[in-house]
């Protein structure tokens, strides 16, 4: 009677740092070998399911273990499945596809798994009918990129020397898969990748025909085709003669089925699926007996768990369909909103909450909705809920904030306000709100005649990141402007002084309101921009003295009509760097006054 044999491999993290660590790779290879045992799932004999993960996956035991499985143990009509999941690259002398082991030096071949000589061995003296690797690989490697013929080919791993091993001999076939590369990172949901995610889906049922629970790899590769997007979706080698049956005791229709790498096509990626914890090991298993805990043997769950998992598994494609219906639901309300269609945006966001209730981004919605449709106190009950579930949700205090202020209570809006603040104090619009509160409560106070509470709203304003070094390019500016009006006054010193007496006026202006005004404003912090102008004119006045005085003396003598403007400038230099030090500090003594006040 025919077996079907089961090696399941996974390996997040490597010795080699040049393996970057995985996410998921150890979850698949956990959930695809529980699923192959359990009794409403693949219903393969739990004995005949080995399960290899984390740091006990090395190069040697995972070489010796499928050299066991396919050459030792496998009969004439039984089909060998060995799925991996985990690094592989090429190597860049030989071109040949290697898989990364825990224990693998990607400088060193000899350390990782040689698929074209590990082939040529199995595929020579293994008697099983079937062979099918399953390789779902992180891709590494420049070789590698420089052959693929798409941005996820597997095809540069199996090269040209294995393609034509497998069409020379039928039934050994490889299925491979992109978990990621140097420019796509892993992916995956609630701790399983897609790949795999999928793979169950469509083991479960949803590869096969209706009326029957047989599946072939031919209907399992053609659903997962549809189901991955571009990274993840399948490309199968080897020529498949019968058609190989996977699940189900019915011998398909006799065929021959031919494949090579598929064409890649853009699709969206299913969602993924919870993780059920390890299955025990069984004893009396047809492997090789060993005491190193390095591999296990897998046996189905008791009942009561294995009926909770595979439940997971069969509602997976139904919870997904949800979520797609839901996503559907939120960005049509989203768009009615823009468009201010607040009665069709308030009937989406509801029927998406009828598909996830309590849902904090659509009740967000669903508040946004009802405040900008004027339905206040719906809206204060949908705010309330999202506080309920979630008492810091920054966004919900925004909203209550919002909706109090537009009922004239500034108080509670004011103190809803921070509480949003406090939980996201890098949303600068909280602050604008904040602003808009204070500003009509100040109002209000005003009218009222109460002069007792005044309002330092610039001074509770929030700074915006690099304000000093605006400052500072603004005294700049400045400067530049009275330094045109000094080199007019050399090039008008014949015609007439005024327009650059004009600006050098204005420039040193500029420069005493601004040191004033911006001490006064936000602080004795402000003062830096003028202390960093005055002390690079002073500098360059004391430059000009040591170094240009001489030529200055000997520019003067030959052109007498320099003397003028020359002095204009040393003393708009000399002004420009004292003049602005003794604002500042005026704004200093008038900002602690007004505080006082």
């Amino acid at each position: 009677m025919s077996r079907r044999l089961g090696l399941i491999i996974g390996a997040n993290d490597y010795q080699d740092s040049m393996f970057r660590s995985l996410h998921f790779a150890e979850n698949d290879a956990r959930a695809l070998a529980q699923w192959l045992v359990n009794t409403r799932g693949g219903k393969w004999a739990p004995g005949n399911v080995q399960h290899v993960q984390g740091s006990h996956a090395t190069k040697e035991l995972i070489e010796s273990l499928i050299t066991r499985m396919c050459v030792n143990i496998a009969e004439p009509d039984d089909f060998a499945l060995i799925y991996f999941a985990g690094h592989a690259f090429i190597d860049e002398r030989t071109g040949d596809g290697l898989l990364a082991l825990s224990n693998t030096n990607h400088q060193d071949s000899t350390t990782a798994l040689h698929l074209p000589s590990l082939a040529q061995r199995i595929f020579s003296q293994s008697r099983a009918a079937h062979i099918l690797f399953i390789l779902d690989c992180f891709q590494n490697s420049q070789t590698w990129d420089l052959r693929r013929s798409s941005s996820y080919d597997s095809k540069p791993l199996i090269g040209p020397q294995l393609l034509n091993a497998l069409q020379s001999n039928a039934n050994r076939i490889f299925l491979c898969s992109c978990r990621g590369s140097a420019t796509a990172p892993e992916s995956g949901e609630r701790q399983l990748g897609y790949f795999v995610h999928q793979t169950i889906l469509g083991l479960c049922g949803a590869a096969g025909n209706q009326g029957t629970s047989a599946i072939t790899l031919h209907q399992l590769h053609n659903y997962l085709f549809e189901a991955l997007g571009e990274q993840q979706r399948p490309q199968l080698f080897g020529r498949d003669q019968p058609p190989l049956l996977l699940i189900g005791d019915t011998q398909p229709a006799p065929g021959n089925a031919q494949f090579s790498a598929t064409p890649s096509v853009s699709m969206q990626t299913g969602s993924g699926m919870p993780v059920q914890s390890p299955a025990r090991p069984a004893t009396g298993t047809p492997f090789p007996h060993t005491e190193d805990p390095a591999y296990t043997t897998l046996t189905a769950q008791p009942q009561r768990e294995t009926t909770g998992q595979l439940g997971l598994l069969q509602n997976a494609a139904v919870n997904q369909h949800r979520q797609q219906r839901y996503t559907t639901m939120i960005n049509q309300a989203q768009q009615m909103l823009l468009n201010q269609r607040y009665p069709e945006a308030f009937t989406a966001v509801e029927q998406a909450l009828i598909l996830i209730p309590n849902d904090i981004p659509a009740l967000i919605l669903k508040g946004q909705i009802l405040g900008n449709g004027g339905r206040s106190q719906e809206a204060f009950a949908t705010v309330a809920q999202i506080l309920q579930l979630d008492p810091n949700n920054a966004m919900a205090w925004s909203m209550r904030a919002v909706l109090l202020s537009n009922t004239n209570q500034y108080d509670p809006a004011l103190e809803a306000i921070e509480h949003a603040i406090n939980a996201d104090s890098k949303n600068l619009e909280f602050y604008t709100i904040k602003n808009n509160i204070m500003t009509q409560l100040a109002m209000l106070r005003s009218q009222a005649g109460d002069q007792q509470t005044r309002l330092e709203a610039p001074q509770d304003a929030p700074r915006p990141r690099g304000s000093i070094l605006v400052a500072l390019l603004i005294r700049i500016a400045y400067l530049v402007l009275g330094s045109v009006g000094a080199g007019l006054l050399f090039l008008q010193s014949r015609i007439t002084p005024f327009p650059g007496l004009v600006l050098i006026t204005l420039g040193l202006l500029f420069l005493c309101t601004n040191a004033a005004s911006t001490i006064k404003r936000f602080g004795f912090t402000f003062i830096i921009p003028t202390l960093i102008t005055s002390v690079l004119l002073a500098g360059a006045l004391g430059a000009t003295y040591k170094v240009g005085y001489n030529r200055v003396i000997a520019l003067l003598a030959a052109h007498p009509t320099f003397m003028m403007p020359m002095i204009g400038l040393l003393v708009w230099l000399a002004a420009a760097a004292i003049l602005p030090i003794i604002f500042a500090f005026g704004g200093l003594i008038s900002r602690a006054f007004t505080r006082k006040a």
